[in-house]
């Protein structure tokens, strides 16, 4: 159990689905929490999940929704105390709350060391996830060009037995139309292919 030091009230949102895995994950995360060293929690206060199918969304995850389906959130309210700012630090790099509010005391006495600390844990974890995007965006790009090479030389594997509309060209390589079309448009500005009157022809 936390000496306790520093009383805080933290939010922890969850969103997913389905509204069972979303009502399970929140109180796992409160689990988690009560287990964590130098933490202590006092109270938790668990919203009520609801659906985000009518509600305004950040692009993330409009972008999400509309892939996978209908959302579900909740968040928890938690008062807890911690032992010292670094644990204090370690609990918002691990379970990312949305908020955090010191209530008491009103002011802190902090040693320098722990200041330091706190900074470099942030500034650790801002270079890992630094890192990470940077990974991700290159091996995107790469799998970008790899996945176009092979659609167009699907495209004209297909060309190569027989001309083609566009309707045709979707049912061979098995991609809607309109996600087709600038693909092939940028093809034939590239003279790999030819388009006469809506036909596609190999060169």
């Amino acid at each position: 159990m936390a000496e306790k030091n520093i009383l805080c009230r933290a939010i922890i949102d969850i969103v997913g689905k389905p509204k069972e895995h979303v009502e399970k994950a929140i109180k796992l995360v409160i689990e988690k929490i009560k287990e964590m060293d130098g933490v202590n929690v006092e109270k938790t206060d668990i919203a009520k999940t609801k659906s985000l199918k009518n509600e305004k969304l950040g692009k993330t995850e409009e972008k999400i929704q509309k892939e996978a389906g209908e959302l579900f959130s909740t968040f928890a309210e938690i008062d807890l105390y911690v032992n010292n700012i670094d644990t204090l630090s370690l609990f918002t790099f691990q379970f990312m709350p949305s908020s955090i509010e010191i209530i008491e005391p009103e002011f802190l006495k902090i040693r320098a060391v722990d200041i330091s600390k706190a900074f470099n844990d942030a500034i650790a974890k801002v270079h890992s996830a630094d890192l990470i995007v940077k990974k991700m965006s290159f091996e995107n790009a790469a799998l970008r060009k790899n996945s176009g090479l092979l659609l167009r030389n699907m495209i004209m594997v297909s060309l190569s037995k027989k001309e083609k509309n566009i309707d045709e060209l979707s049912n061979s390589v098995g991609i809607p139309a309109e996600q087709l079309k600038p693909f092939l448009e940028n093809l034939v500005k590239q003279e790999f292919i030819k388009e006469e009157k809506g036909i596609y022809k190999s060169k």
